[in-house]
């Protein structure tokens, strides 16, 4: 793979996307995470003129680790919550999910 594929999670999306590690290799690196609005929100509710209800599940990440791929989930299935993280403090984005 090239360098641009192998892209190791940053332990400032933590707090910046609100997510949470889960699993780490023997050398400590970080294997998935979790996507905590999905945890505690919940996904947006369901259309009516949908054909299919969506998922309930909780989305996981796996490398590369890209912050666009983060968005696109927040946007699609976490608008409103998505919006109002982004407008918390750092402070108050640590408290956001206790």
């Amino acid at each position: 793979m090239s360098a641009k594929h192998t892209t190791l999670f940053q332990l400032s999306h933590c707090l910046e996307y609100g997510l949470i590690i889960m699993g780490r290799d023997v050398k400590k690196a970080v294997l998935c995470v979790q996507c905590n609005l999905c945890v505690y929100g919940g996904r947006s509710g369901d259309d009516v003129s949908r054909k299919h209800m969506r998922t309930k599940s909780i989305c996981l990440f796996m490398p590369p680790y890209r912050p666009k791929l983060y968005r696109k989930h927040f946007e699609k299935q976490h608008a409103e919550g998505w919006f109002k993280y982004q407008g918390l403090s750092k402070a108050e984005k640590q408290m956001f999910f206790n």
